[in-house]
């Protein structure tokens, strides 16, 4: 027991930062538990001293007492415990830079498992984390000596990697690495300006802000001449400086040159958001001009203008070119295995997935191969895309993490316009790419892939003939070995154009002209052997350590008209390798550095003109003999049968029972030229991603002649994904009909055997068995809900699962918000089908793309639906008139909280709201949770209006938690929670409330409850506070009876070098508290008190508490407003004591409250000649006046002509002003 005593008390110093007890209770603890042999106390003692040495920094301390930790956990054989120890240390590992031990702890936390989902998904994101720095790491040692441009590109890896996991220290170091071997070689401006904008927006995370804006000046000197960049770059550098807290006199000009450059650059939308940044500043920084910038944006037109109509088409067509990158990595990662980690990644240290690129430049955004924007659209044969994004100042010779270029790209893929574009903007022609691409340049490339126009193009342009590759071919012998290779396959004008290209070669290679003005035709007919054949078998992906498949290997022949030419095997990066075997950690480590894996090798072009083949007439071409058949058939299983073996073990998704052991192989007649291939899944339309390289996706159909054959039993469930059809689309030709090709752009949907009329009567069933249901985890923000999947004729899709997840959302938060779902960092396509991707009980997290807002009165309709409540017609109309402006009132409606819910739903992401006043209703604190999450959605608020709204201490607690930590009220001025009742218990909650609003100036706590024992009982938290609170500037505390004591401690803890207005009406405790106004004298008398107003009404002060505050009047010159109203033992003699105290001043004052006083006349003429010289405002009580000081009050306004008087003398109060 005193072991877990000991274990609290150090907890509870370490809360209190009492940093020496906490270290000694801790020591007790843990001498305890070891000498009573107590595991688990000594578990939790040393796991969290380790911890807190953490925070500190003291990392070896750390480590030791973590792995004192472990130890404990593993006698007591508790994995998971152990578990989060080999977390802990490994971000201790982490801090000190060694990634190679971290990689270790945090293999061995992934294989001792975790109690929750939610801590083994972080273990796996961590652990892809250090994998992918320490391979960096590794090549980046390997290239600093021997290729600096090598290594340039390994140290922007890293410093992406690094701003991803929020180490930005690290990231600005390699960043500042990358800058410095750029200028070694001497790269172009553009590339430069690149870095220097990864380390300015590094900078800003940072928060070095200044440090950011030279990064972006020299990104401007480099980007020179371009405005449209130099637009952008003036609108960062103006954001920066507004981060920094710079004079609105330097952050104008930084935007109106970015104003200026997005005007000549004719970017519409680009000036309306650089307005709308100007708007805000001058709306918080210039008030007086922001009407001017509000009137231009308003004049900037959407509909009309037809530039901004072409560029938003060009966005779209950005942002769908990316949303396609990100695709195709993703959605092959959702297919993996649901245990969150592949073998490949525990075991060949490779990172699946997308490494993000910072978004400092969007020609910097790479997929997880590398390949710029300029490399895919050059592989998808985009001309038009090619063209804008070169001429909005893409780099031409970009390389992918292969070596291969833009260039490389276009000639592989057989783009003859695409090519000639990039040779008439400068590509490199000869470039024979990078470490892994084998010394192949581009017109090895295109003759490889047998695309001659484009080899004829290179050879006009002057591509070299005499290059080779390392493995000693030139572009003559790479053809050769093409024409060797397929000379089975051949037409005749396909032979003749080979020919042709090589007399062109050869006479280039002799120095004579290699022009040629020979027309080439494409072939409309090509001819198959299926014995010479390359194999029917996908393109396997080379191993980690392959270089190149041979060339011989890769070529491919001619189609007939109207059939896209697919790209020939190349070396790509591997998203999916081939999975090791297991070893132990320590041989993990050992193993040798890693080289740059490659890409999926595209597939052999002739493997995929099988399935374009069309077979001839009888006369050409007779039945196969059954050896033929069976021959064809092997060649088939060679090339599928090990699918599912490669990709390793799935659940099953059909059920069916063989009734009788079947054969490997199927005789030739049974069935054989019918639909052979069956597949035990529900009949869908899920589309699959087409495979990379392929122009039009070719797939078997279903032939008409195959429902009256007999079905034969299945003999068992479909192999997950059949590689063979899948990579390459190669079906396998039995024999003539036997397979009919579809028309090119037809969905590539999988075939199914059609059951025939006699499968019933074997006693097969109808239709699969229903699966069993479905459930799926979405997480969606903070909160996760459990979605059914129903079984219905149509397969739900995610679409559908997203789709109920932003309505459940809906109905708890009052957002309707845009989601897309990723299943353990694995973007799901919205059209795949939930089985496909998912199991029951999978967890997906919901990311919000976007918010769905209607008008403001739509929402509010909208939400009183959504809760079953009726309109509130007030509300209603207060929304209509209202709608979406700056400031929003709903005052004096005496709203419940079932009225206000929906109102303060449909007031969530109004981020431009600067005012809200909600005073006069009923909000209760059973209500303030939607208050909180409202506000944490209006990032500009300003003024927030409470007063009178049942608010209690429970409510202010609520408030105070909730917005810690967040970025809600961080712009707020004003607050006012008057007329609640928040009683003494709640000071501590107004102290957590006061930090959370660093901007405060205003605080109204009028008749708020508070006793004498208010702030005593919360001294310290709110006298820190109020210390703290810089900007406070007026504080009101009148109607709560402090008392003197209470009173004390409060002005002692109040800024007076800031506070300018402080209201204290009403604060005694009673008619017998007489030294209520021995703390403010003390307040007034501090040095540099800055108090301008002070209102000490009702009070119940006399002439001697008038006396005593006069002698304050001197040590206080800043005073210029003294309220006494409502004090009725004042006398008149106070009124003269006051005026001759002022007469010494250097100035008097501007207003002097004594309304509700004794001051009795006849005051004199002398008396009220002093009143108009030191006064500016004097508020009496005429009540106790004669008619004597009313007729000299008037003789006194015709003798001073120039003063400016004016008097209000009606009923029972006298007021008078000097203008």
């Amino acid at each position: 027991m005193r072991t877990r005593l000991y274990l609290n008390l150090g907890l509870t110093f370490e809360s209190l930062q009492q940093t020496a007890l906490c270290n000694d209770y801790f020591r007790k603890s843990i001498f305890l538990a070891e000498q009573n042999h107590l595991y688990e106390d000594l578990f939790r003692a040393r796991y969290n001293l380790g911890t807190i040495h953490w925070r500190a920094g003291k990392h070896s301390q750390a480590m030791r007492c973590l792995e004192g930790a472990r130890e404990c956990a593993h006698t007591m054989r508790k994995r998971f415990m152990e578990s989060e120890c080999c977390v802990a240390i490994a971000q201790v590992l982490q801090d000190l830079g060694d990634f190679l031990a971290a990689k270790r702890a945090l293999k061995k936390a992934y294989r001792l498992g975790s109690q929750k989902p939610v801590q083994r998904a972080a273990i796996c994101q961590n652990l892809q984390h250090v994998l992918a720095v320490v391979r960096l790491q590794q090549q980046l040692e390997e290239a600093e000596g021997r290729d600096p441009q090598g290594a340039m590109v390994i140290c922007e890896q890293l410093g992406d990697l690094f701003s991803k996991a929020g180490d930005f220290p690290r990231a600005a170091e390699a960043y500042q690495k990358q800058l410095r071997f750029a200028e070694l070689l001497d790269r172009p401006g553009a590339e430069r300006a690149i870095i220097h904008v990864s380390l300015a927006t590094t900078l800003g995370d940072m928060k070095d802000h200044h440090g950011a804006v030279r990064h972006y000046e020299e990104e401007l000197r480099l980007r020179s001449g371009n405005v449209l960049e130099e637009a952008k770059t003036w609108l960062n550098i103006a954001l920066s400086r507004e981060e920094a807290g710079d004079a609105y006199e330097l952050l104008a000009p930084c935007f109106q040159k970015a104003l200026s450059c997005a005007q000549q650059a004719q970017r519409p939308q680009l000036q309306r958001q650089v307005l709308q940044h100007l708007h805000t500043v001058q709306l918080r920084l210039q008030p007086q001009e922001a009407p001017e910038t509000e009137t231009r944006l308003r004049e900037l037109s959407v509909a009309e203008d037809e530039d901004e109509e072409e560029e938003a088409e060009e966005a779209a067509a950005t942002a769908e070119s990316e949303a396609l990158e990100a695709g195709e990595v993703e959605l092959s990662e959702s297919e993996d295995d649901a245990d969150g980690l592949t073998p490949q990644l525990e075991e060949d240290e490779e990172l699946q997935g997308h490494l993000g690129r910072r978004k400092g430049s969007k020609w910097n955004r790479r997929n997880d191969m590398g390949e710029t924007l300029l490399h895919r659209a050059c592989i998808e044969g985009q001309l038009r895309r090619v063209q804008d994004l070169v001429r909005q100042g893409h780099p031409l010779n970009p390389r992918d993490y292969c070596g291969w270029t833009p260039l490389h790209e276009a000639c592989n893929y057989g783009h003859l316009e695409i090519v000639r574009f990039l040779l008439d903007h400068g590509a490199a022609v000869d470039d024979p790419g990078g470490q892994g691409c084998e010394g192949i340049t581009p017109l090895h490339d295109a003759l490889n892939c047998g695309h001659f126009e484009v080899a004829e193009l290179l050879l006009e342009r002057g591509a070299s003939v005499t290059l080779r590759t390392r493995k000693g071919l030139s572009p003559l012998e790479t053809l050769q070995q093409w024409v060797k290779l397929y000379r089975r396959d051949l037409d005749l004008e396909t032979r003749q154009k080979a020919r042709a290209v090589e007399m062109l070669l050869q006479a280039a290679a002799s120095g004579q002209d290699p022009h040629s003005s020979q027309a080439f035709h494409t072939p409309s007919s090509l001819l198959f052997d299926p014995e010479t054949s390359p194999p029917l078998s996908p393109c396997p992906e080379p191993p980690s350590n392959s270089t190149r498949l041979p060339e011989a290997s890769q070529a491919h022949v001619r189609v007939s008209p109207g059939q896209a030419a697919p790209a020939m095997a190349r070396p790509r990066r591997s998203r999916h390798g081939p999975a090791s075997s297991s070893s132990s950690s320590e041989g993990e480590d050992s193993a040798g550095p890693a080289r740059p894996s490659q890409k999926r090798p595209r597939c052999s072009a002739t493997a995929q003109r099988v399935a374009a083949w069309t077979p001839g007439p009888a006369s050409n071409r007779e039945a196969a003999t059954a050896s033929t058949s069976r021959a064809a058939y092997q060649a088939a299983i060679r090339g599928v049968g090990s699918a599912q073996s490669r990709l390793g073990p799935g659940p099953p998704r059909g059920h069916s029972k063989a009734l009788a052991p079947q054969a490997a192989l199927i005789p030739e007649e049974e069935c054989l030229a019918g639909d052979w291939l069956e597949l035990d899944m529900p009949l869908t339309r899920s589309r699959r991603p087409r495979p990379r390289g392929t122009g039009d996706n070719r797939r078997p159909s279903s032939t008409s002649g195959s429902d009256s054959e007999e079905s034969r039993p299945r003999a068992r469930a479909k192999q997950v994904r059949l590689t063979c059809m899948q990579s390459c689309s190669a079906p396998v030709n039995a024999g003539p009909g036997s397979l009919a090709s579809e028309p090119p752009g037809s969905p590539s949907t999988p075939r199914v055997s059609e059951p025939s009329g006699d499968s019933s009567a074997a006693g097969q069933p109808l239709g699969p068995a229903l699966p069993p249901p479905i459930r799926v985890r979405v997480q969606v923000q903070d909160h996760l809900f459990l979605i059914p999947v129903p079984h219905s004729s149509d397969t739900h899709s995610v679409a559908w699962l997203a789709e109920q997840a932003a309505q459940r959302y809906y109905q708890t938060c009052g957002l309707l918000p845009r989601l897309t779902l990723r299943k353990e960092g694995a973007l799901l396509a919205p059209q795949d089908l939930i089985p496909d991707v998912l199991q029951s009980n999978d967890e997906v997290l919901a990311e919000v793309t976007s918010w769905d807002l209607p008008p403001l009165t739509d929402r509010y309709r909208r939400a009183c639906q959504s809760l079953g409540q009726g309109e509130h017609q007030q509300v209603l109309q207060a929304v209509e008139l209202q709608g979406l402006g700056l400031s929003f009132s709903a005052c004096s409606l005496a709203l419940d909280q079932a009225q206000l819910t929906p109102l303060l739903r449909a007031l969530k992401l109004h981020t431009a709201l600067r005012e809200l006043r909600l005073a006069g209703n009923r909000l209760g604190d059973k209500c303030v949770a939607e208050l909180v999450a409202a506000l944490g959605t209006m990032p500009s608020l300003a003024l927030l209006d409470l007063s009178s709204n049942h608010l209690g201490p429970e409510g202010l607690r609520q408030l105070a938690m909730g917005l810690p930590g967040q970025a809600t009220l961080q712009s707020l001025e004003e607050l006012d929670l008057s007329m609640n009742p928040l009683g003494d218990g709640c000071g501590q909650s107004l102290a957590s409330l006061l930090r959370a609003c660093p901007l405060l100036s205003t605080l109204r706590l009028q008749a708020c409850g508070f006793g004498p024992s208010f702030f005593p009982s919360h001294q310290t938290a709110l006298g820190s506070a109020f210390q703290d609170a810089e900007h406070l500037k007026t504080l009101s505390l009148s109607y709560n009876a402090l008392g003197a004591p209470a009173l004390a401690r409060t002005l002692q803890s109040l800024p007076a070098g800031t506070l300018l207005h402080l209201e204290l009406s009403s604060v005694a405790a009673g008619k017998g508290d007489a030294d209520l106004m021995e703390p403010v004298f003390r307040y007034l008398a501090k040095e540099g008190c800055a108090l301008a107003h002070l209102t000490l009404s009702a009070n119940h002060l006399g002439d001697k508490a008038v006396r005593d505050l006069c002698r304050c009047l001197s040590l206080c010159p800043s005073l210029i407003s003294l309220d006494l109203s409502a004090n009725p033992e004042i006398s008149c003699a106070s009124l003269e004591e006051l005026l001759s105290t002022l007469q010494k001043r250097p100035q008097g004052l501007s207003f002097l409250g004594l309304s509700g006083c004794a001051v009795q006349g006849p005051l004199g003429l002398g008396l009220w000649d002093k009143i108009a010289a030191q006064l500016r405002e004097l508020q009496l009580c005429s009540r106790r006046l004669c008619a004597e000081d009313r007729d000299a009050l008037r003789q006194l306004q015709p003798s001073r002509p120039g003063a400016g008087e004016c008097t209000l003398d009606h009923g029972s109060k006298l007021f008078f002003r000097r203008l």
